[in-house]
């Protein structure tokens, strides 16, 4: 009995988040910001299949017991797989990008982007709320913000706005 892909991506969702702790997560921080100064290989190969399983998941970030925050997912429910032929299995393109990783440090991100990213489309914006939950992690760690344009940032006070208390008498 085959499932259908939305069927699929409904019960990764539905899955609570897998859980790591803060030490483990910043071993992954090169992975989810830019950073042209850093030359070390990106693990995405190592944070879906060791962490995340799945690059639809999300994370939950501790230190010890204290929660922290969620990583959001690498791919978006709404991302569009449609130019991967059906024969393509995701998971086994990131297990042989793990693989190819392990002999040539950039052979597993340039096999994940040849065969997955490089297939979606362009995206004409990142989802607002997904970018404000990077920033309040970037924050943490005095990373560079995503720019979110007009919208406040997380973590600051909204402008002053008129508050309604009904309508006076004429």
């Amino acid at each position: 009995m085959t499932m259908e892909y939305d069927e699929a991506v409904k019960i990764i969702l539905a899955l609570p988040p897998v859980q790591i702790q803060e030490t483990e997560f910043k071993r992954y921080l090169p992975l989810f910001a830019y950073r042209p100064d850093n030359t070390e290989p990106l693990p995405v190969a190592d944070w879906v299949l060791n962490v995340a399983q799945s690059p639809f998941a999300e994370v939950a970030v501790y230190n010890g017991k204290a929660y922290l925050f969620t990583v959001p997912p690498l791919l978006a429910r709404n991302d569009i797989l449609d130019n991967i032929s059906t024969v393509v299995n995701i998971n086994d393109v990131i297990t042989q990008a793990k693989l190819k990783s392990d002999v040539h440090e950039n052979l597993g991100e340039s096999h994940i982007r040849d065969n997955l990213l490089n297939r979606l489309p362009a995206r004409p914006t990142m989802n607002l709320s997904i970018a404000l939950r990077w920033n309040e992690i970037f924050k943490r760690y005095n990373m560079t913000l995503i720019p979110v344009g007009k919208h406040p940032v997380v973590g600051q006070p909204p402008a002053a706005q008129a508050i309604y208390d009904g309508y006076e008498e004429l």
